[in-house]
């Protein structure tokens, strides 16, 4: 609007210098908006509709702050929670409101199992998922859960087979062994072709079976038969009959044929003998083996026959005795004798006896000796087993063996917990730090609290854990181990019920567990002094340095100067500040801050304040 009103009045002003009916007066185009654009702030708060005019697009937009209304949304089984805003201002008599913005808060509640309603379990097919289905104790939807992925089909293939004169062919094609899935095609048989160029076999017909020509198929080389020829019928001869005897068949009349072997032949079964009361009949008694019988003479043929059989009487055997001994690695034996013949005897097995098993506690090996897995051991025969039954023999010792532990050359070199820690407390932390320690890797920094000391340091590549020592300062208080913290995703921690407006201070080294079970460790920190909240003495805030940058040549040196802010006044303990270079190769600090150029490259120099506060400074030697 004030661009419109200073072109106003400069056509007015010119109106004083040129007659008036010179020029026409100039047409105002009027603003026409688009709808707005919003701009939100990040927490969904406040918001700004912004308009823009579309006959003046040069013009700058109107900005106007809005309503915010809100509404929450509870969260469901399968929705998020959450809060809605929405935007309204009015502009030009006009009410604009915005889209509504949501703010998921959480996660959807996810369905609770209704362990009264019986789920079902829909087994995997070669086609179909399977799955579980429940009904949701809260909303009461049926839902579906730990899903199989389909099996797919099994496939068993087959070789195509050609169709002959006789029997059908197919495709190659595909099975599967789970379901019915098959790509089978067949194709029909071809029927038989004669070879004319084979001679045809004639089979006349028999009594009972019909005659047929048998040809030889030029397509598959095999016989087949066709034009038959009906049965003949029998050529019959009469037979007289026989009588029977007392030990000889006899038959009936009957016919036969004279060209096959039909006959209606009937068997008489012989008479059996007639015991003759008048001659004296003989008896032999039944043994264990043998059965017993009557000899009598026979009425009719006058012959001499046995009859009423009696069963042979078996065995009255003693009791088993044992003759030999079984052990658990051969069997024993035992006999029995029969009372009624003392020749008839009997053996059988006796089974092993069960191991003596000891177990063999398992046994960890060590860098210079074996170990051994658990195993059970027989005490008599000396065998050796994986279970506790003895039905799982250990076939080979070796098998048995734990192989000595080896440790990489590497893991080798690493230093043990316990001659770290010895290190530690042989130390005088208040007035340097323990030899070998360094800040760059874990940049331990401790922060005073009221009666606590928070500290924080970065995650070490290959680190299992981390052990944190501490005591107060001092140099006869000795640093102890406060904590061992067995995860290397852990890179905080709480020194609680401290007194208050007291130093401390701590160090914190980074440990991997190697094959042989000891902790070794990877880097210790420098050592951090803090002083508690609540009293006259403050900690290290920030380092303020006059470069962040040096530049020096091979063989010359360069110092550092900056300064250490404290929230409160400092109390020194170990030194304002440390240095420290992230490649002495290529250049090298003194205690003093004094840079010195080694050879050419870059290097990264910390300055370190005495709780870990620190800078960097990066050198670059030419």
């Amino acid at each position: 609007m004030k661009k419109i009103n200073k072109i106003l009045a400069a056509l007015l002003a010119l109106t004083m210098l040129i007659p008036f009916n010179a020029f026409a007066e100039p047409e105002i185009e009027e603003h026409k908006y688009s709808d707005p654009t919003w701009e939100w702030s990040d927490n969904y708060t406040s918001a700004k509709a912004i308009f823009k005019c579309e006959t003046h697009p040069d013009e700058d937009p109107e900005e106007i702050e809005a309503k915010i209304s809100i509404a929450v949304k509870d969260a469901t089984c399968t929705e998020q929670g959450g809060v809605e805003y929405k935007a309204t201002v009015e502009f030009n008599s006009i009410e604009y409101s915005s889209e509504p913005q949501f703010r998921p808060i959480g996660s959807a509640l996810g369905h609770t199992p209704n362990q009264e309603v019986e789920e079902t379990k829909v087994e995997p097919t070669c086609t179909e998922k399977g799955y579980t289905t429940h009904t949701c104790l809260i909303c009461g939807e049926k839902y579906n859960d730990t899903e199989v992925a389909a099996l797919g089909h099994d496939i068993v293939h087959h070789n195509a087979q050609e169709a002959t004169c006789t029997e059908v062919g197919w495709e190659a094609y595909d099975t599967c062994t789970r379901c019915d899935y098959t790509t089978y095609s067949e194709i029909n048989a071809l029927g038989h072709t004669p070879n004319q160029e084979v001679e045809e076999t004639k089979v006349e017909p028999t009594c009972t079976e019909k005659g047929y020509t048998t040809h030889t198929c030029l397509r598959c080389g095999e016989k087949y038969n066709d034009t038959e020829v009906a049965a003949l019928g029998h050529d019959l001869i009469n037979h007289e009959a026989k009588e029977a005897n007392c030990t000889e068949m006899g038959w009936n009349a009957y016919d036969t044929c004279t060209r096959c072997d039909y006959t209606t032949y009937s068997e008489i079964g012989a008479l059996g003998h007639t015991p003759n009361q008048e001659v004296e009949e003989t008896k032999v008694e039944p043994t264990c083996t043998d059965k017993g019988y009557s000899t009598h003479t026979c009425l009719r043929c006058a012959e001499k026959y046995n009859d009423t059989e009696v069963a042979a009487l078996g065995h009255d055997w003693g009791k088993w005795k044992r003759t030999k001994a079984p052990t658990c690695t051969k069997e024993g034996q035992e006999k029995r004798v029969c009372k009624r013949d003392a020749k008839h005897i009997e053996t059988r097995a006796i089974s092993k006896t069960e191991h003596s098993l000891k177990k063999v506690a398992k046994k960890a090996p060590t860098t210079s000796k074996e170990g051994n897995k658990q195993y059970y051991e027989c005490t008599v025969c000396g065998k050796k087993f994986w279970d506790s039954k003895g039905t799982k023999e250990v076939k080979k010792q070796s098998s048995i063996v734990i192989p000595k532990i080896v440790l990489s050359e590497a893991d080798k070199k690493l230093p043990t917990e316990s001659s770290t820690e010895s290190l530690i407390k042989k130390t005088n932390t208040d007035k340097k730090d323990v030899k070998g320690s360094e800040f760059a890797t874990l940049k331990l920094k401790a922060t005073g609290k009221k009666k606590a000391v928070a500290l924080s340091w970065k995650k070490v590549k290959n680190a299992d854990g981390y052990i944190i020592y501490g005591s107060p300062c001092g140099k006869n208080n000795k640093m102890k181990k406060l904590k061992i913290i067995k995860s290397a995703k852990t890179v905080k921690y709480t020194v609680k019920k401290l007194e208050k407006a007291k130093f401390y201070k701590y160090i914190v080294v980074a440990y991997k567990t190697t094959a042989d079970g000891k902790n070794r460790i990877l880097t210790k920190s420098k050592v951090v002094h803090c002083v508690t909240n609540g009293g006259t003495h403050g900690n290290a805030q920030s380092i303020v340095l006059k470069a962040s940058k040096l530049t020096i040549k091979k063989g010359k040196t360069a110092k550092i100067s900056g300064t250490v802010k404290n929230n409160k006044p400092s109390q020194k303990h170990i030194a304002v500040a440390r240095f420290e270079s992230s490649d002495t190769k290529i250049a090298t600090v003194d205690e003093k801050g004094n840079v010195k150029g080694i050879k050419k490259g870059t290097a990264t120099i910390y300055v370190v304040a005495q709780n870990g506060v620190y800078k960097t400074v990066k050198v670059t030697i030419k």
